[in-house]
């Protein structure tokens, strides 16, 4: 999984948004302890406090190759 596959509506050091496919999209405020996942079926990704922009990428980009298998 890449993240250029990823499609990004915000991507900055406070905010995480994108979506997949269309499908499951993916919501990370700074300082949040989790990416929030929609459609709700699928749970939450808990991160640390202190977590970065490039580490929640990476999380979303394992997450999803651990659920999907891309």
């Amino acid at each position: 999984m890449k993240q250029s596959e990823l499609n990004f509506k915000e991507n900055t050091k406070n905010c995480v948004w994108c979506d997949w496919d269309g499908n499951i999209e993916f919501y990370w405020e700074a300082r949040s302890n989790y990416i929030v996942i929609t459609p709700d079926k699928y749970q939450n990704i808990y991160v640390p406090d202190n977590a970065t922009p490039a580490q929640i990428r990476k999380e979303i980009c394992q997450w999803l190759e651990a659920s999907f298998n891309v």
